[in-house]
C-alpha cells in the first residue's frame, strides 16, 4: 500500500517498467499520489507518469503534471500499462512516445473510471487522449481537451484503437485548433470506431455545461457531475467556466459568502477580498471571479475554482437588495367626501398630491399601483379619521428596486 506519495525528480531508465513513484505493482492500492517531474524511457517500453506497470491492484486519486516519454511502447500520463483498475485521475503534462500512447493510459486490458486528459498527447501509431490502445478491460466517463496527434492515422480524441472492452461516457473536444506534433490529428473519438451517442466529439463550449453530462449516471441512476459544491459526487462542474473537475483532488470544500449591498442606483463590484470564506483561505490563486458587477436588485457573479482549487458552497458574489419604502398620505382636504354610508374612499393615490415616497433614489421611476383601495376606519361622518389602503403594490420601470408594506 502506498498513499500521500509524490515525486517532483527527473526519473530516466533505459529498461522496462518505469513510473515517477512505483515501476511495476502486481497488487495492493495506491492513493493519493502525483508527480510532477519528467518520466522518461530510453530503451523499452511500459512508461507512465505514476506507474509503468500495473499488473493488478488499484490506483484512485492520482495526477501527472511532469513530461512523461519514451521511444518504445505503452507510454501513458498515469500508467503505461493498466489491467487494474484506476479511478479519479488527470493528466496535464505532455506525454510522447512511439507507439500505443495516451494521455492516462498508453495498453489499458483493466478499469479506467473518472479520468480526463489536458496535456498535448503525440506519438508514431495507436495514440489517444485518454488511451492509446484498449484489447480488454472498461473505461467510462472520462474526457479529453489536450491536442492530440500520431505519424499515421490509428488516433483518436479519446482511444488510438480498440480491439476489446467497452468504453462509454467518452468526449473529447473536437475545435481545438492547434498545429499537430505528428502528422495526424483525431477526427472522431476512437480512431478505428464511429462515434456514438455517448463516445463522441463535441466544442470546448459544449464540455463546459453541466448539461453536456447527464448521462454520466452511478449505479443508481444519480447523476455523477454536480453544479454546487459538496454534493458528494465524483465531480464538480462550475458551468460555462470549466470541464468537470475531480472533487476528490481538490484541496478541500470551501463556503462562500458573497457581499451584500441596499440598491442605490449605482453599480456595484465585489472582488474576493470583499467575500467570506469558510475555512479561511490564505491563498485565493486559484479561484476566480466572473461577471460580478450588477446595478438593480438580484444576485450576480461567478465563483470558480481550477482543479488545483476548491469545490465552493454557493457560487454567487454580490447580492443587490431592495430598498423598503414607506408611504405617506398628504393633504388636509384631499380625503374629504360627503356622507354616503360607505367607508370606501372614492379618491385615486396619485403621487406627489395625495401621498409620497421616502427613499426613492433620484431618476427613479416607481409608484403605487392604481388598482390599491382605501377605505376609512368606518363609515360615519367625522374629522381627522383613520385611512387605509390594502392591496399596496409597485409600478414603474423601477419597482423592482424597492418594497413596500402591503397595508
Amino acid at each position: 500500500k502506498i498513499t500521500n506519495a509524490y515525486n517532483s525528480g527527473s526519473v530516466k531508465s533505459t529498461n522496462v517498467y518505469v513510473g515517477g513513484v512505483v515501476g511495476y505493482i502486481d497488487s495492493g492500492t495506491i492513493t493519493n499520489v502525483h508527480n510532477e517531474g519528467m518520466v522518461e524511457g530510453t530503451g523499452a517500453g511500459y512508461v507512465g507518469g505514476v506507474v509503468g506497470y500495473i499488473d493488478s491492484g488499484t490506483i484512485t486519486n492520482a495526477y501527472n503534471t511532469g513530461t512523461i516519454s519514451g521511444t518504445d511502447f505503452n507510454i501513458g500520463g498515469i500508467a503505461g500499462y493498466n489491467s487494474g483498475t484506476i479511478m479519479n485521475a488527470y493528466n496535464t503534462g505532455t506525454v510522447k512516445g512511439n507507439t500505443v500512447v495516451g494521455g492516462i493510459v498508453g495498453e489499458n486490458g483493466g478499469t479506467i473510471t473518472n479520468a480526463y486528459n489536458t496535456g498535448t498527447v503525440s506519438g508514431t501509431n495507436y495514440v489517444g487522449g485518454i488511451v492509446g490502445g484498449e484489447y480488454a478491460g472498461t473505461i467510462s466517463n472520462v474526457y479529453n481537451t489536450g491536442e492530440v496527434s500520431s505519424e499515421y492515422a490509428n488516433v483518436g480524441g479519446v482511444m488510438g484503437e480498440t480491439r476489446g472492452g467497452t468504453i462509454s461516457n467518452a468526449l473529447w473536444a473536437n475545435d481545438l485548433s492547434y498545429t499537430p506534433a505528428e502528422g495526424y490529428m483525431p477526427t472522431q473519438a476512437v480512431g478505428n470506431q464511429s462515434d456514438t451517442a455517448t463516445v463522441k466529439g463535441t466544442n470546448l463550449a459544449e464540455m463546459k455545461k453541466a448539461a453536456t453530462y447527464d448521462s454520466w449516471k452511478d449505479a443508481s441512476s444519480n447523476k455523477i457531475v454536480a453544479t454546487t459544491g459538496n454534493a458528494g459526487t465524483a465531480w464538480r462542474i462550475y458551468d460555462g467556466h470549466t470541464t468537470p473537475l475531480l472533487t476528490s483532488l481538490f484541496k478541500g470544500v470551501i463556503t462562500v459568502t458573497g457581499l451584500t449591498v441596499e440598491y442605490n442606483g449605482q453599480n456595484h463590484t465585489a472582488d474576493i477580498s470583499q467575500l467570506t470564506f469558510v475555512p479561511t483561505l490564505s491563498d485565493t490563486s486559484h479561484i476566480f471571479l466572473a461577471d460580478s458587477v450588477g446595478r438593480n436588485v438580484g444576485t450576480y457573479g461567478s465563483l470558480y475554482s481550477d482543479q488545483q482549487g476548491y469545490d465552493l458552497v454557493n457560487d454567487k458574489t454580490l447580492t443587490i437588495t431592495p430598498i423598503a419604502l414607506t408611504a405617506t398620505l398628504t393633504g388636509n382636504n384631499v380625503f374629504t367626501k360627503e356622507y354616503d354610508g360607505d367607508a370606501t374612499v372614492g379618491q385615486t393615490l396619485t403621487l406627489g398630491s395625495t401621498y409620497t415616497l421616502d427613499k426613492v433614489v433620484s431618476g427613479d421611476t416607481v409608484s403605487i399601483a392604481t388598482n390599491t383601495t382605501g377605505s376609512y376606519n368606518n363609515k360615519n361622518a367625522g374629522n381627522g379619521k383613520t385611512i387605509s389602503y390594502t392591496g399596496i403594490a409597485l409600478d414603474g420601470a423601477d419597482a423592482g428596486n424597492y418594497t413596500i408594506a402591503g397595508t
